[in-house]
């Protein structure tokens, strides 16, 4: 184990099988409540061969901060039924969409700390419980870079939302919204006024046609609010016209 820093009262104790085979108390060297290698230091635990359970705890009342924990002259193992940990997520629901922070597993971010290079997360999810019924999107971005990384899609099932995660190694923000839907208001006599309801903030093109084929783009904005209405002009109305909202990625 690789020991970076410790606040006050700290213990380290390792179990093997339930049995205690270490135990040290870490004075706090600096005084100071920061990740800052004020240890630097690599503390070997000797284990017998075998299979063996290993607990690493904190016995005492504040905290300790490891870098690592590395194994040596070790066989690799895999857990039962190829377990694997899950991503960790906590989330904001609004009246227009909700955001996700999602978090990796082994990740964490104290003061100050620096990580590894972490293994990529593929294939992974994350599931909203007492969800609304609908199909939803997730548009995903990398917090660090403010880059967009992808786009996945799910559909409620019995209350929850299961939606697939693109690749990511540390963290990843999300944005999840229904599909837009644009309703006709009002019909009158110099028009249509219809109302979009997306994102809060969402890019779209109004576009209009005659054969649900080809399409002609009236109106490019931004739903600042989440729901606006707009007026189409009566020339690009009639009996035959075919209104949609398309996003503009």
């Amino acid at each position: 184990m690789h020991l970076n820093s410790v606040s006050w009262g700290s213990i380290l104790v390792v179990k093997v099988d339930g049995a205690e085979t270490y135990r040290t108390n870490l004075a706090n060297l600096d005084g100071g409540y920061g990740v800052n290698n004020e240890y630097n230091l690599d503390i070997p635990v000797n284990l017998r061969p075998g299979k063996r359970l290993i607990e690493i705890i904190n016995a005492g009342m504040d905290w300790f901060y490891l870098d690592w924990v590395r194994l040596e002259r070790v066989l690799p193992a895999n857990y039962a039924v190829n377990w694997r940990p899950s991503p960790e997520a906590i989330g904001l629901r609004g009246a227009h969409e909700s955001l996700l922070y999602v978090v990796a597993p082994g990740v964490s971010f104290p003061a100050s700390a620096t990580n590894v290079s972490l293994p990529l997360q593929a294939g992974q999810s994350v599931t909203l419980t007492n969800w609304p019924a609908g199909s939803y999107y997730a548009e995903w971005y990398d917090p660090a870079l403010a880059s967009r990384v992808g786009c996945t899609q799910a559909t409620t099932t019995n209350n929850s939302l299961n939606l697939p995660l693109p690749a990511f190694s540390e963290d990843l923000a999300g944005i999840v919204y229904p599909p837009s839907r644009l309703t006709a208001v009002a019909n009158p006599a110099d028009g249509l006024l219809v109302r979009l309801d997306s994102e809060t903030g969402g890019l779209y093109f109004i576009e209009q046609s005659l054969d649900l084929s080809n399409w002609n783009t009236l109106l490019a904005i931004t739903n600042v609010q989440g729901s606006t209405n707009l007026a189409i002009g009566a020339a690009a109305t009639n009996a035959d016209t075919f209104f949609r909202a398309r996003q503009n990625r």
